[in-house]
């Protein structure tokens, strides 16, 4: 539809600017509103008519007919858009002399659509560059993804290490109060052993004092 914006543009100032009194201008009009037709119409219609405009271009190759048929192919959506076969056909034309109106038009027009090409161009770039930069963007996305996932592995990582660590300080610590248990224990029943020792020794030296007492008395008596 743009092209067809592009196409009332020419009628109304393209035609406007024509020569006074050309004959051709009554032309350029009715191509003009053919095409705008024709660029409002369905697919169906669009096909039949640049068929027709084509047959009516093999039979009569005058610059009217290559003109309307130059238009169609230059302005129609795909697949039936054939640039390049229209610049064939409104070349020419356009650089007729001396210089018709059907010429003039057909130089306004290729103005035109260069005009709008170089603008599409110019969108496309826009275009592919911001995809490039969305592209980047993307990647470095993924990127940071890439890093978060890893931080987050070695973060689950440390922390099973930490628990590990845990257990095992646990473990440790509980082995040390047992074996600390164990040596308070050990500690008990050698004060206990030492203490039966000394009452052992006690009980010797009674008896040894008591033997020594009983010796002397027997000696006493033997005297």
């Amino acid at each position: 539809m743009r092209l067809a914006i592009i196409l009332v543009g020419l009628l109304a100032t393209g035609c406007a600017a024509l020569k006074p009194g050309a004959e051709d201008a009554g032309v350029v009009t009715e191509i003009v509103a053919m095409a705008v037709d024709t660029l409002r119409s369905t697919a169906d219609v669009q096909r039949e008519r640049l068929s027709s405009t084509l047959d009516t271009l093999t039979s009569r190759s005058d610059d009217a007919a290559r003109l309307r048929a130059g238009v169609l192919l230059a302005t129609l959506p795909p697949p039936l858009r054939d640039e390049a076969r229209a610049a064939a056909l409104l070349q020419p034309i356009a650089a007729r002399q001396p210089e018709t109106p059907l010429a003039q038009f057909a130089g306004l027009f290729q103005a035109r659509l260069a005009e709008h090409e170089r603008g599409t161009e110019q969108l496309q770039e826009r275009l592919r560059s911001a995809e490039k930069q969305a592209e980047a963007l993307r990647g470095e996305v993924e990127t940071l993804r890439t890093h978060e996932r890893a931080l987050a592995e070695r973060e689950e990582a440390l922390k099973r290490r930490g628990q590990v660590l845990q257990r095992g300080v646990a473990e440790r610590e509980e082995t040390v109060r047992r074996q600390t248990e164990a040596l308070r224990e050990s500690e008990r029943t050698m004060a206990e052993r030492e203490e039966t020792v000394r009452r052992q020794i006690e009980a010797l030296r009674e008896t040894e004092r008591s033997m020594s007492e009983r010796e002397g008395r027997l000696g006493t008596k033997t005297r």
